[in-house]
């Protein structure tokens, strides 16, 4: 009988692990669909390497503007990494990205509510 229970858990697992996979992959297909559709943000920093609707100088506890740096760039980056759009493996992305994450250890904004 425990064996019986071992095989059906076994089956049952592997049948879970499949869907699981299914899901992440339709995760990640929507993901990369998603950040080459996101054009608000998937405009260039500056040659210094930042945004200039981003306040840099922000004291907010919440909605702390300098978080949507990163954010920016994290997007950035998919559209570099993925063949899903027409910025995959383009020069001028790679030099935007590379200059907003020097931007962002050069100026090291912290925020006020990090404990």
């Amino acid at each position: 009988m425990q064996v019986v229970l071992l095989c059906r858990a076994a089956v049952f697992a592997d049948a879970q692990a499949a869907k699981n996979k299914g899901e992440f992959s339709i995760l990640k297909t929507r993901l990369l669909r998603d950040s080459a559709l996101f054009d608000a943000s998937t405009t260039l920093p500056d040659t210094e390497g930042k945004w200039k609707d981003i306040d840099y100088d922000d004291s907010a506890t919440n909605d702390w503007q300098p978080s949507r740096h990163w954010l920016r760039t994290v997007w950035l980056a998919r559209r570099y990494r993925y063949n899903v759009n027409d910025r995959f493996n383009d020069t001028e992305l790679a030099i935007g990205i590379s200059n907003a994450v020097n931007f962002w250890y050069k100026k090291h904004p912290v925020a006020k509510n990090w404990w």
